[in-house]
């Protein structure tokens, strides 16, 4: 997220330094959209709003906070977080999430593990 903020402000910069003559040579700044906002606004989830439609978020959500790209499914049964885009439409994510552990194994920090371990 450091990164995006610092191509943000870079370009900003960049573009308020330039003299009138030299301002066809202002970068565009990307959209919300091409920034990764791509989520509506929902009371309660955990975001990070668009700083140029509010409207627009980029999730926090469980499956985002443990990290899980994948779930192993002889740990336990998992699924695919699915969001609903700002469009709409629902799309599922790169993240899962462990729905319930196997037996001998403990749900622990988002993941299934061995019980005992």
């Amino acid at each position: 997220m450091s990164r995006l903020l610092r191509i943000i402000c870079c370009a900003m910069i960049a573009c308020f330094a330039a003299s009138s003559v030299n301002a066809k040579y202002c970068v565009k700044l990307p959209t919300c959209e091409e920034l990764g906002y791509v989520f509506k606004y929902i009371e309660g989830r955990r975001v990070i709003r668009c700083p140029f439609d509010t409207d627009k978020v980029l999730l926090l959500d469980y499956c985002q906070q443990y990290g899980l790209t994948s779930c192993d499914p002889s740990k336990g049964e998992c699924e695919y977080c699915k969001e609903t885009r700002y469009d709409n439409t629902t799309v599922t994510s790169e993240y899962a999430r462990y729905t319930r552990c196997k037996q001998n194994h403990t749900y622990n920090n988002g993941e299934c593990v061995p019980s005992g371990s």
